[in-house]
């Protein structure tokens, strides 16, 4: 529903990289200029779902990494990383049959209340677009009370099959639903194809080249 009704806000982000080139990363200011396009029409951004490798944008960024020292740390995890149980076989890291851990445990923090006028969470999917060769993500943002409908197509109905000839006795629970967007989806947001790399803001910039 999201990808069908939501609005690309923004393409790329507007931050530099340590030369003061422009390098697609986000930045600070480009949340900002998305929460007042929300405010215009209306709504008020409060979610963002990104991809769980796409966390590094809020560690690598200089503005952004300081809602979390302000905070001191209390205002959740970046990731709670995944483990399996007993580590992974070193036979099958010879194998490459190593186990996906990518996207297993989806987990979510907070940026700090006040910094955009109300509380925004941060939710890690690995269902949101990510290209890792390219470094390349979307980035979801949501006014969370305003997103759309749960139509219950049909109630949880209950079928039942006997087979008396091998004792079996079968039961299915059926239900089914759809989504509808709230306001022709005017309360989801897109931030297209946002680089994944370390970041610095672009205003102001400075470089410093010492001499011989």
């Amino acid at each position: 529903m999201f990808y069908e009704s939501a609005k690309t806000v923004k393409e790329g982000g507007s931050g530099v990289d340590v030369t003061g080139a422009p390098n697609n990363g986000l930045t600070f200011d480009d949340l900002l200029d998305v929460a007042l396009q929300f405010m215009e029409k209306g709504f008020n951004m409060d979610t963002i779902i990104m991809h769980p490798l796409a966390y590094p944008i809020f560690a690598k960024n200089g503005t952004m990494r300081s809602f979390f020292f302000g905070s001191f740390g209390s205002k959740g995890s970046f990731f709670r990383w995944p483990e399996v149980s007993g580590g992974q076989p070193k036979f099958y890291e010879k194998l490459g049959k190593t186990f996906e851990l990518n996207g297993r445990n989806i987990a979510s923090f907070d940026i700090p209340s006040g910094i955009l006028g109300k509380p925004i969470k941060v939710i890690l999917s690995p269902a949101v677009p990510f290209d890792k060769d390219n470094k390349l993500t979307d980035i979801i943002v949501l006014d969370s009370a305003n997103l759309g409908y749960l139509i219950t197509a049909e109630r949880p109905t209950t079928d039942e099959f006997n087979d008396p000839m091998r004792e079996i006795k079968h039961f299915k629970i059926r239900e089914r639903y759809g989504m509808a967007p709230k306001y022709d989806g005017s309360a989801m947001g897109i931030i297209k194809n946002v680089k994944v790399v370390e970041t610095f803001d672009p205003r102001p910039f400075y470089s410093i080249n010492p001499t011989a």
